[in-house]
């Protein structure tokens, strides 16, 4: 009898470990002690080092978003739920596969049953925006409330000195820039994952009573595969377009497409081009909502008069509480007082402090100064986008993780 993986979120590492190995054991095509990130073919697993990335980051392993344009709508979902062209195209097929003859007798009772849509492509836009509202709470209504650290703050330079100086190391392990955010969230921002179901990936007892203990999941697997999809390990009604089948680049040439290098040229950009861009609006926002909500503060002010009373001078002091009003900025003056050298120091900070490379902010070194020199140079000389693809390759010296990550799955 299988003894079933009781693998939930809330466990501790210890048991977490254990149902995870549980639970890759359990499939009958395993290797034996099977580690809990290997995956079998026809199978795709966001747990595993090659798989984490999966249409996230490009043969140069630059993060990636996705441009909106090539995305399709997708059938019978209550709301419109989008994906890929090509990927939309095969899910379609696969559909009616599963509708007539001997598919429709081989999923007929089983979840695997008239395909619905429950989601399809993130708004990474959206996630983005909900994320950095996050930050900006946690900054203004906790970080600066504590202390009264908010009376230090009289105008746009005291607000940004604190943000990057000081919040920033309070709030160690959380990123802020776009392309560090898009490295965590939800693949399916990535127009390759269509979900079948609403079910919490987080509870192993249902992916294994209700979907993968179905006669009908080695079917639905194959079918899948024969129309270019990976069924997740880890969430069975998730599927994942498989950038390396066959059958998938297929669907690809009809648009044109011919390889993943080529899906990743024409179908995404690369996200650290927006980087600063959003950095620098993000927090313009968000002192312009800070001077909104909190357009100043009391600081007591003492003063004091003298009397003479005979031979004796004799002092008086009032205290009083004065209002000190934050200075506003326009949206012109801000950009012309921060230039591009300001923002090229504080992105490789915060790429830097990202990937936890960085402790107690910039570590002032010479290769640093000479990184930030030449792109002050670029900037000058040549143009913005160069010296950001230089900081771009400098960061990606200092932080690579490995070998292709992603890359290497498709080619494989």
């Amino acid at each position: 009898m299988v003894e079933e993986s009781y693998g939930r979120n809330g466990l501790s590492a210890k048991e977490a470990f254990e149902q995870a190995h549980l639970y890759i054991g359990n499939f009958p095509w395993a290797p034996r002690n099977a580690d809990p990130g290997t995956f079998p073919s026809a199978m795709h697993s966001f747990r595993h080092p090659k798989g984490r990335f999966y249409g996230l980051i490009d043969p140069n392993e630059d993060v990636i978003m996705l441009n909106e344009r090539f995305l399709k709508p997708l059938p019978g979902s209550n709301k419109t739920e989008y994906a890929l062209n090509f990927v939309v195209d095969a899910f379609l097929d696969l559909k009616e596969a599963l509708s007539f003859g001997l598919g429709a007798n081989k999923v007929k009772g089983s979840p695997y049953q008239d395909l619905v849509v429950k989601k399809g492509w993130v708004d990474y836009n959206k996630t983005y925006s909900a994320y950095m509202s996050r930050i900006y709470q946690a900054f203004s209504t906790d970080f600066l409330q504590q202390k009264n650290r908010h009376k230090c703050i009289r105008n746009i330079d005291h607000f940004l000195n604190k943000f990057f100086n000081d919040f920033l190391k309070y709030m160690r392990g959380k990123t802020i820039t776009r392309s560090s955010f898009l490295l965590s969230e939800d693949p399916a921002i990535t127009g390759l994952v269509i979900e079948i179901s609403d079910d919490d990936h987080g509870h192993d007892l249902t992916k294994w009573r209700k979907w993968i203990s179905s006669p009908a999941f080695h079917y639905f697997r194959s079918v899948a595969s024969k129309y270019g999809f990976y069924v997740d390990l880890y969430a069975p009604w998730r599927l994942v377009a498989n950038l390396a089948s066959p059958n998938m680049r297929t669907y690809m040439k009809k648009y044109k497409i011919k390889d993943a290098k080529q899906l990743f040229s024409r179908y995404y950009m690369k996200a650290y081009r927006h980087d600063i861009e959003n950095l620098k609006l993000n927090l313009f926002e968000m002192y312009k909502d800070f001077i909104i909500t909190s357009s100043g503060f009391f600081l007591p002010e003492t003063s004091s008069e003298y009397f003479r009373f005979g031979a004796k001078t004799i002092t008086s002091s009032n205290t009083t509480n004065v209002f000190v009003t934050r200075q506003s900025i326009e949206l012109s003056d801000y950009l012309k007082k921060y230039d591009n050298n300001y923002w090229f120091e504080k992105y490789i900070d915060v790429r830097l402090r990202d990937a936890l490379l960085l402790e107690e902010g910039r570590t002032q070194n010479a290769t640093v100064d000479k990184v930030l020199h030449h792109a002050s140079e670029l900037n000058k000389y040549v143009d913005f986008n160069e010296a950001l693809v230089y900081i771009n390759i400098y960061i990606k010296s200092r932080t690579k993780k490995g070998p292709g990550n992603m890359f290497n799955l498709i080619e494989t």
